[in-house]
């Protein structure tokens, strides 16, 4: 149980770190759409492998858990799209 959990940690801190180096280097725009796949990642992970492999992802329902993520995805995708370049 530690090991699942723990390799989701890991992936979820390596795709924040992407992020922080892409807000760094590459403006707003390339580290929310990193951070907006690694949302909607997160989604499709949770709507399709069983409560036992997804560890810490698990927090609600399986749908209300995929949904929540998938919104917030989407959301934080569109924003990254729609703002302008500074």
């Amino acid at each position: 149980m530690v090991h699942e959990w723990a390799t989701v940690l890991v992936l979820v801190l390596a795709g924040a770190g992407l992020a922080l180096l892409a807000l760094d280097v590459g403006g707003h725009r390339g580290g929310a759409t990193l951070l907006a796949a690694a949302l909607l990642t997160a989604a499709g992970l949770r709507a399709a492998l069983p409560a036992r492999w997804v560890g810490m992802l698990a927090v609600r329902s399986r749908a209300a858990d995929a949904v929540t993520a998938a919104a917030l995805g989407v959301a934080l995708l569109v924003i990254a799209l729609l703002t302008p370049d500074a």
